[in-house]
């Protein structure tokens, strides 16, 4: 496969094709600017010449300003006619710098000229001596001579000065000719006439390379665009026709550089391009057999998956190993085993979880019964010990009135005791106190029944108490762990109550020995009112026996103390037990909402499990 187009006639790069066009608009600029170089340099060559003309003059007014000013100061004395005639002086100086570097210079090659410049520039340095005499000489009578010989020394030097500038006066023109001035003024038209002549030709060239310039602005353009875009044309149209699907398209080289590479990449590019259909072609081919291999494997894919989806896991994909999709078969025949055995898995599990579920819930209905037999028992619990409560504060209450009693019967106690002392004193003449310690002891005795009924009273609540308690007990060990502390507290109670019993029971015993001995007093006194003999000892009697039901009346006073501690002290111990049975009744409630909402999750559960058992089911395995 070559990839070098041949070749068409003269070729040239579009580089090369700009640069010619370029260089041919800008070759007439180059030769006419080269062309108003050298004029312009001849120009100011004849235009130094010009100013030559102007110098003859300059030096005449110079020489004659310089008789003036010493005319002046030989008249008038002046001093700045000192500084005048130096001024003038530099003037001229500069002057002659200028002529020496005419006359040295190439614009003026004319021998006569420089000759007579040479013989005029060799009067300049007499000439300022004498001036500058006559500027510095003194004015006096004795150098009248000297000045006048140097004053004409000078005015013949400046005549000789003026003939080489402007030449020797004639008296038949009546006008100086032959000096410096004509010769320039004749140079100076003769200089005239060559710029003349230069302005016209530079005029004509310029005209006729506009003339050319012109052309060359319409013709290099043209030209060249034609050149490039013929080549460019010629490009697009091979590239058309490759487009178009042509691949024997002839293919010249008709440029170099960057074109003649795009025609060379065209050239490559229609090769590439016609070997890469052969192999497209090939690959369709392929492609062709490959897409029926996979429309016939996709149609037994397809119906395979067709029976997974209704959920018929028992069928399996039947491929030879040629095949293209073989592996993806084995794949999905292995997805399918998994899925059956996911399936069998889930089906187990789902009826492990179901018969699971329903032993829960029966064990969480047995618990939840449980839980309300508690509730109730802990509530009949909490009822008796608010009527363990009330009846303890009504015992508080008895004892106290017991206490009071005790200490109202002490307190009578003593008055009898005195009123025997008394009585001892003047038995023989207080036969009335005799009654009043009579009617005295009958009252001992109505309260020492009312202290009797007291402790009975006292005695049955502590039995009651001790009952209560002993049901407290009982009802806290069936509530298991939560009830051991009320266990503790209803013992406690037992106890106390026990002792509440065996102080009444002392009380009573104390009340029955103080009605003997208020009898016994009553007797006595019966005896004492039939015989006032026998009275003195009976009423000493009397006062050891009233001594003594004082001192039992004291000791049951100590003991309803005692029995009113006590009964405090139960009635704290059962707020405690009421305070504890609200704080177990509270935790059971607090269970039981827990084991409610257990068994909702439970049931819940249930319906997941049964639905899982049930989406399970459609499998077939």
């Amino acid at each position: 496969m070559t990839h070098i187009a041949d070749k068409e006639g003269f070729i040239l790069s579009i580089r090369s094709r700009l640069l010619i066009g370029f260089t041919s608009l800008c070759l007439p600029i180059l030769i006419l600017i080269l062309l108003l170089i050298l004029k312009i340099n001849s120009i100011m060559q004849l235009s130094q010449k010009l100013e030559l003309a102007s110098l003859p003059q300059n030096l005449d007014s110079e020489i004659y300003q310089l008789q003036d000013i010493i005319d002046h100061w030989e008249t008038a004395g002046d001093p700045k006619d000192q500084e005048y005639f130096m001024h003038k002086w530099e003037e001229i100086n500069k002057t002659q710098r200028q002529w020496n570097k005419i006359m040295n210079s190439e614009v003026l090659q004319d021998e006569l000229l420089q000759k007579k410049w040479e013989q005029l520039r060799r009067f300049y340095g007499p000439l300022h001596e004498l001036q500058s005499t006559l500027m510095n000489a003194a004015k006096n009578a004795n150098n009248t001579n000297d000045v006048q010989l140097i004053r004409n020394k000078a005015n013949i030097m400046m005549d000789q000065m003026i003939d080489l500038i402007d030449g020797q006066y004639s008296p038949e023109s009546g006008k100086r000719t032959g000096g410096l001035s004509n010769a320039l003024l004749s140079e100076m038209s003769k200089t005239t006439h060559i710029i003349y002549q230069t302005v016209a030709n530079l005029k004509q060239s310029a005209f006729w390379l506009f003339i050319f310039a012109l052309a060359l602005i319409f013709i290099v353009p043209y030209v060249t665009q034609r050149s490039i875009l013929g080549a460019v044309d010629y490009v697009i149209n091979i590239a058309k026709r490759i487009a178009a699907g042509e691949r024997n398209v002839p293919i010249k080289l008709r440029s170099t550089g960057r074109l003649g590479k795009l025609i060379v990449s065209l050239k490559t590019m229609q090769e590439a391009i016609a070997a890469n259909d052969e192999a497209l072609r090939q690959q369709e081919k392929e492609s062709r057999e490959l897409y029926e291999q996979l429309l016939e494997s996709s149609k037994k894919f397809r119906e395979y998956s067709s029976k997974v989806a209704a959920g018929d896991l028992r069928e399996r994909l039947v491929l030879e190993e040629n095949e293209l999709l073989y592996h993806l078969g084995q794949d999905l025949n292995s997805m399918a085993d998994g899925l059956s055995l996911i399936t069998r898995n889930i089906t187990s599990a789902s009826g492990d979880i179901v018969s699971k579920v329903k032993t829960v819930i029966t064990s969480a209905d047995e618990q939840s019964e449980s839980i309300n037999s508690q509730v109730s028992a802990i509530h009949v619990i909490t009822t008796s010990l608010e009527e363990i409560d009330k009846s303890s504060k009504q015992t508080m209450a008895k004892a106290q009135a017991l206490r009071e009693a005790a200490k109202n019967t002490y307190e009578q106690g003593k008055l009898g005791a005195e009123s025997i002392e008394r009585s001892i004193q003047g038995i023989r003449a207080s036969e009335e106190k005799m009654e009043l310690i009579a009617q005295t002891i009958l009252d001992l005795n109505k309260h020492t029944q009312q202290i009797g009924d007291i402790t009975r009273v006292v005695n049955t609540l502590a039995q009651q108490s001790k009952m209560l308690a002993l049901n407290a007990s009982i009802e806290a060990l069936k509530a298991g762990e939560a009830g051991k502390g009320f266990v503790a507290v209803a013992t406690e109670v037992r106890n106390l109550a026990e002792q509440s019993e065996q102080s009444t029971v002392q009380v009573q015993k104390i009340l029955d020995d103080i009605q003997h001995a208020t009898e016994k007093a009553v007797q006595v006194t019966e005896e004492g009112a039939k015989t006032l003999d026998a009275g003195t000892k009976l009423i000493g009697k009397s006062g050891q026996v009233i001594q003594t039901l004082s001192k039992m009346i004291h000791d049951a006073s100590i003991a309803s103390q005692h029995i009113e501690i006590a009964i405090r002290q139960e009635a704290v111990g059962i707020e405690q037990i009421v305070e504890s049975m609200g704080e177990i009744n509270r935790t059971t409630s607090l269970f039981s909402t827990g084991i409610h909402e257990m068994m909702t999750f439970i049931h819940h559960l249930d319906e997941i499990a049964k639905q899982l058992k049930n989406d399970v089911g459609v499998y077939k395995v």
